[in-house]
């Protein structure tokens, strides 16, 4: 009776599938009609999608990272900005200074929120001298200089007094005059429900920005030819900007190849205009929707992330319609009704595509717990992509196939024959050989294993994106001079209470931690409130660089303090606020890597927690922000993420297998070829030293997902089988012959279409499509060798 029971919900579940085929196939043109309306009518609302990079956007909002921005934003302004790395022979040459001014200037003139630039010729510091007026003590300010009419000698002068500023020489310029750094502070960005611009104001002010420093780079290719001109933009505006850019045209052309390997995959696989067309427009036509959805919802995506919900949609739509297309062709080999193949199709394969397509997305939508903005948009998008083209395929492509007349029944192409004669090989080596699959999956799984250990989380955008992409090989480049760089961090010092920064004490303490910070190798310059007393306190002292340091007395501090706040008080608000309460340190790194960067931040953190002990300073605090810092969290938000999403999915898929085949021992079944794949790709990234980062992290789950798909036909085809003949041995032939094909062509399309990720000129894409097609490989091979060879060992349907 249990055996019966259990037959009857099987048999229900196909029938009840077989009559909505029937009323598919009733009113096949409502629904085809109806399709195109909905395509046409979300499609509208591509208009408002907004396609953007913006850091900010990775964290979710009340993040810790969050709130200490906001924070240093209110206190001290913003901490982007744009910076040129200028090559000359000479920087210090009339005609280069010239194009610095001039390109200085429009940059602050032009560039939205622009606050203040820096450089050779806009520069205000405090001088002993004039070198225009020796006798004069004053502030120097270069932007007041005529380039054309000072003498040789002055300029050598000025070029003789910025030499001796510690300032100045190594940090605003090189100390071979061959490049120069200049630097466009900008003003707080405006609040998101004041801003209407389609892309975010970073990225705003990185194509600005970016689009001047390229027309100076054209202006002046020719006529500086000779003083080996040229000019490299940076900063997070600009890399913000120029990687969302290059990655939206990456993007595009990925897609097209995808596009392209997919139809031809399908009219070599289906030989069928209708399925062609089906599928196209199912897979296109999900796209449009779930797109228009998000424009409608006003969101802004990542360009590179876009990839993920695409190409997989295109892989599993590809994949599904084979499915409902081989059962088609093989009823039409017996029957030429095209109406009831299509009926019969959908009752065949209808419970395993809506199991199948479930678990992708419960497997997806596991990223909502990484708590990186980006990673959970991807994923969910994802999702609700495959959902969106799970209806389509029911309803849509079976409507297609049912149209036109009835023909004549199809013979078996020579391809069918020659797949056939190959899974029958396949079924007898498998028969033949239980303890070699499983001898030969248990060693390279233990062996894999290990290498899984030496897998490292390290955000390194040089590893991450590699030097194809331009941008990429500009940040190398900048990453690469002692003056320029690409990221930053600010430590914000809260004193809690007023004039705590003009006791000359605490001020030394933050000079402790300028100079433990310039001992890293990671770090090129540091800024702070004892830089700038340290210039004063040299310009004093005749400009003996030996005095750029903390004067020794308070009294001689004090003094310092009040010519500074007389002569530079606006300068001061950007390293310490009017009451003293509150003082940053400007932190510059040329080169970025999360691993070592982690360990830097928290040495630095224990000794600002040794210099202000809570117990002597309860009202102090510190607060880290910045690009640098943002990255480092993502490294800590990977770890866990990939822990949660995939354990996560690993349990979600264990249990909906288990329950929807009626065993635990099924569900074990089940999981074994669908973790093993998992496996291999932690493995290969250990041997070959390829990092875990937010990218290469969604793999896992997401091959989970995908893997699981052919387990579930194969085991729902056996059951089915068992169910008839109750026999394993037979059971498990009859299911190679009755979905063998299917189950290979799928997995080579998916592996056709995701290899179109290694297309792609960013290192971690190319790394993504080598190990999602390695993994579904791997999981198909497990499928059709481990699954049959576990499925007669542990007889799990013995009971039915």
């Amino acid at each position: 009776m249990e055996a019966k029971g259990k037959e009857n919900i099987i048999v229900r579940i196909n029938n009840w599938f077989e009559h909505f085929g029937e009323f598919v196939v009733k009113r096949r043109i409502v629904i085809i009609l109806l399709t195109f309306a909905l395509i046409i009518s979300a499609s509208f609302g591509l208009k408002h999608l907004k396609i953007g990079l913006d850091l900010d956007k990775y964290f979710t909002e009340g993040d810790p990272i969050l709130v200490n921005k906001q924070l240093f934003t209110k206190t001290f302004g913003n901490n982007d900005f744009v910076g040129v790395l200028v090559d000359a022979d000479s920087v210090f040459d009339r005609n280069i200074l010239k194009v610095i001014r001039e390109l200085s200037h429009e940059l602050r003139d032009s560039v939205p929120f622009a606050k203040e630039v820096i450089s050779l010729t806009d520069i205000n510091y405090v001088m002993p001298v004039n070198p225009m007026k020796p006798t004069a003590q004053s502030v120097f300010n270069t932007s007041n200089i005529n380039i054309d009419s000072i003498s040789d000698k002055q300029l050598a002068q000025i070029v003789k007094l910025f030499d001796k500023r510690v300032g100045i020489k190594g940090k605003l310029y090189s100390h071979d005059y061959k490049q120069t750094w200049i630097v466009l502070k900008l003003e707080n960005y405006p609040p998101k429900a004041e801003w209407k611009n389609n892309k975010a104001p970073i990225e705003y002010v990185g194509k600005i920005a970016y689009e001047i420093v390229d027309k100076y780079n054209k202006k002046y290719a020719e006529t500086l030819k000779a003083s080996n001109f040229k000019l490299t933009a940076a900063g997070s505006p600009i890399i913000a900007y120029r990687r969302n850019a290059e990655s939206l045209k990456e993007m595009t052309t990925i897609i097209s190849f995808a596009a392209v390997i997919a139809v031809l995959l399908i009219i070599l696989l289906t030989r069928s205009f209708k399925a062609t067309v089906g599928t196209v427009v199912s897979v296109g036509g999900a796209l449009l929707i779930v797109f228009g959805i998000k424009g409608f919802m006003r969101e802004t995506v990542d360009s590179a992330f876009m990839l993920i919900p695409i190409l997989l949609t295109i892989a599993v739509a590809v994949a599904y319609a084979i499915h409902l297309n081989a059962y088609y062709k093989k009823i039409l080999e017996e029957d030429s009704d095209k109406k009831h193949a299509v009926v019969q199709s959908i009752k065949k394969n209808g419970w395993p595509i809506l199991f199948a397509s479930f678990t992708t997305i419960v497997s997806l939508a596991s990223f909502i717990t990484v708590p990186i903005t980006t990673i959970q948009w991807a994923g969910t998008t994802a999702a609700l992509s495959i959902f969106v083209v799970y209806i389509l395929l029911m309803f849509f492509y079976p409507a297609v196939l049912a149209l036109g007349k009835s023909t004549k029944v199809v013979n078996k192409s020579s391809s069918d024959k020659i797949w056939d004669t190959l899974l029958i090989k396949l079924s007898n080596f498998v028969m033949a050989n239980p303890k070699t699959i499983i001898g030969g999956f248990a060693v390279g799984t233990v062996i894999m294993l290990a290498f899984c250990f030496k897998v490292e989380v390290n955000l390194h955008p040089k590893k991450m994106f590699g030097v194809k992409m331009p941008h990429a090989k500009d940040m190398v480049y900048v990453s690469e001079s002692k003056i320029a760089t690409n990221y930053n961090y600010n430590i914000m010092l809260k004193g809690g209470d007023e004039g705590f920064f003009k006791n000359l004490e605490n001020a030394k303490k933050i000079a402790q931690l300028d100079s433990l910070i310039m001992q890293s190798k990671l770090i090129n310059n540091v800024t702070a409130l004892p830089s700038k007393v340290g210039d004063m306190h040299q310009a004093l002292r005749n400009d003996n660089p030996k005095f750029h340091k903390l004067p020794e007395s308070q009294t001689a501090y004090n003094a310092i303090i009040k010519k500074l706040e007389d002569k530079q008080s606006a300068q001061m608000r950007a390293w310490v606020t009017e009451d003293y309460s509150t003082s940053q340190i400007f932190v510059e790194l040329p080169d970025f890597s999360s691993g070592a960067f982690v360990q830097h931040i928290d040495s630095i953190k224990a000794k600002v927690e040794e210099l202000f002990p809570k117990d002597k300073y309860p009202n102090f605090s510190s607060h880290f922000t910045g690009y640098a810092i943002q990255f480092s969290k993502m490294n800590q938000y990977v770890t866990l993420g990939l822990v949660q999403s995939f354990g996560l999915s690993l349990i979600i898929v264990f249990i909906l297998m288990s329950l929807a085949f009626g065993s635990i021992r099924i569900g074990m079944v089940a999981m074994l070829p669908n973790t093993i794949p998992v496996i291999f790709v932690g493995g290969m990234m250990g041997i070959f030293g390829l990092p875990l980062e937010f990218v290469t992290m969604t793999i896992a789950p997401m091959v989970l997902g995908l893997a699981v798909d052919n387990t579930i036909h194969f085991i729902n085809y056996t059951k089915l089988e068992y169910l008839q003949t109750h026999d394993y041995d037979l059971s498990i032939r009859n299911t190679y012959r009755i979905i063998g094909q299917a189950l290979m062509k799928s997995s080579l399309i998916l592996c056709c279409t995701l290899i179109t990720f290694t297309f792609a000129k960013m290192n971690n894409m190319v790394n993504m499509g080598i190990l999602t097609v390695t993994a579904i490989i791997v999981a198909t091979l497990a499928d059709v060798m481990l699954t049959p060879t576990l499925i007669r060992l542990t007889k799990p349907f013995k009971k039915l």
